[in-house]
């Protein structure tokens, strides 16, 4: 979820990967942007709640809008998505934590976010950290994978079961 260039760029590499990927701009442009990807204006919680999100689905949150952020990520994390990440700085993690807490998310669900996003990999630009993400949401895609084909992704990505393995 997302606008900016992170975004974008996430949204980007989960297409490279063969997902099926959904942006979600909140107020964003009536025109999507020139990628092949299913495209939201909806507030977060209610393009999310559409979606719904299952073990195999990632959401990749890098709006830079503290608002927007925390529906998303409160949409999110009560949700059964199997990964959730938010672009933003390890000093802003207390006050999310405080205020979806606040908002009446157990303390549980919080752990499973996965903040800042991304593996560390010194990533900086919206392309690098499009690669850290990707690899991110790889490593903690569901174990049950023997074999897989990755083909849905949410504002960067989501994955839908794969075939059964012969």
């Amino acid at each position: 979820m997302g606008s900016d260039p992170f975004a974008l760029a996430i949204a980007a590499a989960g297409l490279q990967q063969g997902w099926q990927v959904t942006l979600i701009r909140p107020n964003g442009p009536s025109v999507p942007p020139p990628l092949a990807v299913a495209y939201s204006t909806a507030a977060p919680d209610v393009a999310l709640s559409k979606l719904a999100p299952d073990p195999w689905t990632a959401v990749a949150v890098a709006s830079h809008d503290s608002e927007l952020d925390h529906k998303a990520l409160y949409a999110a994390l009560t949700s059964s998505a199997g990964y959730v990440g938010v672009l933003g700085s390890r000093r802003r993690l207390e006050e999310r934590r405080e205020r979806l807490l606040s908002a009446g998310l157990a303390p549980g669900l919080f752990a499973r976010l996965r903040a800042p996003i991304g593996l560390p990999i010194a990533a900086r630009s919206p392309r690098e950290i499009a690669v850290a993400v990707i690899a991110e949401i790889l490593d903690h895609r569901p174990s049950s994978v023997a074999c897989f084909e990755p083909i849905r992704a949410v504002a960067a990505s989501v994955w839908e079961p794969a075939p059964a393995c012969d």
